[in-house]
């Protein structure tokens, strides 16, 4: 295929949060179901106001309107939750920061939709540990178990505001 053809990554949207921000969405606008199968967000630089919380994601299936936060998320381990883990138990010092990714698979397939983490977190406590998981807490893959198309995304700390984070999304091409 030509370069920019079918699999390629395509940058779509990027957010830099600015202090005291409560959350970073990506809507509609942003989702496009005739050009991209999959998307991955890249987070650098995930820092929470308040310490040992974690950062998450809830999904959209109405634009970004509303968003899933009943306890259709399913984790590794089988526990359900309100919400699908980005990085577990983070801190608020300095150099205690997140960097990652965060893969959504086949959103518009209107089925359930897998999502996985991969990354490193600095923890609440100056341990590193994968971003999905530390202190118990496993949360790498999930599947938030509603079958409808997906077209939004929010990424919060489950209490608290953000201190810092950019996240880039980038959508994978269709052939």
């Amino acid at each position: 295929s030509s370069v920019g053809g079918g699999g390629a990554w395509a940058l779509v949207h990027s957010v830099t949060a600015s202090d005291g921000d409560d959350d970073i969405q990506f809507t509609s606008s942003h989702f496009d179901a005739s050009t991209y199968d999959h998307y991955v967000f890249f987070f650098q630089n995930i820092v929470g106001n308040e310490d040992d919380r974690h950062f998450t994601a809830v999904v959209s299936t109405d634009g970004g309107s509303s968003y899933d936060t009943g306890s259709n998320y399913r984790s590794g381990g089988n526990t359900d939750l309100g919400y699908a883990y980005v990085v577990s138990s983070t801190g608020n010092a300095s150099n205690e920061l997140a960097y990652g990714e965060f893969w959504v698979y086949a959103p518009h397939q209107t089925t359930y939709t897998f999502m996985r983490n991969s990354g490193v977190n600095v923890d609440r406590n100056g341990n590193v540990y994968p971003t999905g998981g530390s202190s118990g807490h496993t949360g790498a893959q999930i599947v938030h178990r509603s079958a409808a198309d997906v077209d939004g995304i929010k990424f919060a700390f489950n209490s608290g505001t953000i201190k810092s984070g950019l996240i880039r999304m980038y959508g994978l091409k269709k052939a």
